[in-house]
């Protein structure tokens, strides 16, 4: 599946792969936030130098450690010209190529373990697929981030982006996540890519240096996962090289070897056909 990618500039700070479920009291009882069945981690989960984002101030943007930065954004197929027009895609968060923030978090009815907040996109109707995506390295305004009208138009006019600054994932061998699949998702059960796009693969017009018109760009490398309605942690190895709980380049594009330095984004991404209600929350890299 295509992808269409961007950078987001930051104005404030603020399996399928293996399941970790830690042991622990059980939450509460309703599926939103993991059902009688869900265990918490022990000791419990904390914000440290290796979180990417935990949503806790109700905002859905990357966490200023590490020299990261970055805020989610959608992105869904209208405008690939492979799916376009699909005027039947409707995504929520809206699609703003020109957003001067990061898109609103959304509050876990009966929480999750101590978190309070989660990302969540929705909707249907998309032919090809609709995500969720950040940059890990955007680059800060040049004002510091003070100035409202420097949004991502304004460093490349309407619609065009900056070049992607990629970031060096050379020292973590996984990324860990909590996810689950909301009320309003049919299926109730879904496939959701996990994607990490690399500069090598995004095409230009994304920031990247892959021009579409040589070759096939956005293959990515990533792994599906099987979501339900049940609060789950997800670890994804970012090693090619294990077949059981690694990530491996979509096979219908280009083929680009892995190079965890050029790593530019990471993805979460909805097939094509479904209703889908996706939520995560608490991703974290984790250490060599």
């Amino acid at each position: 599946m295509k992808t269409m990618s961007r950078s987001f500039l930051l104005i404030t700070l603020g399996a399928s792969a293996t399941l970790t479920l830690g042991c622990g009291s059980s939450g509460p009882s309703n599926p939103t936030d993991g059902g009688p069945t869900l265990k918490c981690p022990e000791p419990a989960e904390t914000t440290d130098d290796n979180t990417i984002s935990d949503f806790e101030d109700g905002k859905a943007r990357i966490l200023q450690f590490g020299n990261r930065n970055g805020g989610w954004y959608p992105y869904n197929d209208i405008a690939d010209a492979e799916f376009s027009p699909d005027p039947s895609c409707m995504e929520t968060p809206m699609v703003n190529r020109c957003a001067t923030e990061a898109p609103d978090a959304t509050t876990i009815p009966g929480g999750r373990c101590g978190s309070t907040y989660a990302f969540r996109f929705f909707g249907s109707g998309c032919k090809g697929y609709a995500g969720v995506g950040t940059d890990l390295a955007a680059p800060l305004l040049p004002d510091g981030g003070t100035d409202p009208s420097a949004a991502i138009c304004a460093d490349g006019g309407i619609p065009g982006v900056a070049h992607k600054t990629p970031y060096d994932l050379t020292a973590y061998k996984a990324i860990s996540f909590w996810g689950r699949m909301g009320d309003t998702a049919v299926p109730k059960g879904q496939q959701i890519q996990f994607k990490v796009p690399m500069l090598v693969d995004t095409k230009v017009e994304d920031g990247g240096d892959c021009d579409k018109s040589l070759v096939k760009c956005s293959a990515s490398y990533g792994r599906f996962l099987a979501f339900t309605q049940n609060w789950k942690e997800y670890t994804i190895n970012l090693d090619p090289n294990d077949k059981a709980n690694g990530i491996s380049q979509e096979a219908w594009g280009k083929t680009f070897t892995w190079d965890p330095t050029n790593v530019t984004s990471i993805q979460f991404q909805a097939g094509g056909g479904a209703t889908y209600d996706v939520w995560i929350d608490d991703i974290r890299l984790i250490a060599r």
